[in-house]
């Protein structure tokens, strides 16, 4: 078990129908924009991946430790 893993849960995608069938698209981008806002706000994590429909209309973000410069 890694202690500086977090997960972030997210419900109700605008784009699920499309994440269905194109998940690595449309998981894709929604990882790029939650990596992109924790680095600009200077979080002490980054979102490593999304793991789509862990349940039905439920996806979650893995997070870890940021790397540092």
């Amino acid at each position: 078990e890694d202690d500086d893993a977090a997960t972030m849960a997210f419900a109700h995608c605008p784009f699920r129908e499309l994440a269905i069938e194109r998940s690595e698209i449309v998981c894709g981008a929604h990882l790029g924009l939650i990596q992109g806002t924790l680095e600009r706000i200077g979080a002490p994590f980054a979102a490593t991946r999304i793991v789509p429909f862990v349940e039905p209309g439920r996806c979650l973000a893995e997070l870890g430790p940021a790397s540092t410069p």
